[in-house]
């Protein structure tokens, strides 16, 4: 892929509250519930193609 990216999406869903803006592709939010540690999949896409990095997100509780 090459130039500027257009949209980005993410798989699977991210944890509630939590967000994957499709024009910068930050991830931005405040957690409101717990979620597991898992694995997903982001990708930055435009007319000439795409490429994909995984991040692993869980979200835990506070002592």
């Amino acid at each position: 892929m090459q130039g500027i990216v257009t949209i980005y999406s993410v798989t699977p869903a991210l944890p509630t509250s939590i967000i994957l803006d499709q024009t910068t592709g930050y991830i931005l939010g405040t957690p409101t519930v717990l979620a597991a540690s898992t694995d997903y999949t982001v990708k930055a896409q435009n007319p000439g193609g795409f490429a994909t990095t995984s991040i692993n997100l869980g979200v835990i509780d506070v002592p």
